[in-house]
């Protein structure tokens, strides 16, 4: 994130120094054009064409295509209301960025750090 926090990883390392360590850390891998029973963000792959093996490049990404990554959900969502600065993972990734009588505002969109470590042409 911009300030230096660390939303989601796929490095154990990085997830363990982050407190994120919440469940395996493998390379991701999927089949650009392919997105499978929604198993990748829709939209991820376009900015991922042209990319060479090798390369690191940040991806800025509204994961849930939301029209406004800022959304608001209700208190009553949460066993604790969490405070502004805080990260969730559920009910949706993301940063509070305040709470009000309305509810819970989020966002969601992020950077995503990605290095392309190989490429199969079919």
């Amino acid at each position: 994130m911009e300030d230096g926090r660390v939303l989601d990883t796929n490095r154990r390392g990085v997830a363990e120094e982050n407190g994120i360590f919440h469940r395996p850390f493998l390379p991701s891998v999927f089949i650009v054009g392919e997105t499978l029973n929604n198993t990748y963000l829709k939209g991820l792959d376009e900015k991922l064409i042209g990319t060479s093996e090798g390369e690191e490049k940040k991806i800025y990404f509204n994961p849930y295509l939301l029209k406004n990554s800022e959304i608001t959900i209700p208190k009553k969502n949460f066993e604790t209301i969490p405070k502004k600065g805080d990260i969730l993972y559920r009910p949706l990734a993301g940063v509070v960025t305040g709470v009000s009588e309305e509810g819970v505002n989020i966002n969601c969109a992020y950077t995503f750090d990605i290095k392309v470590i190989s490429i199969e042409k079919k």
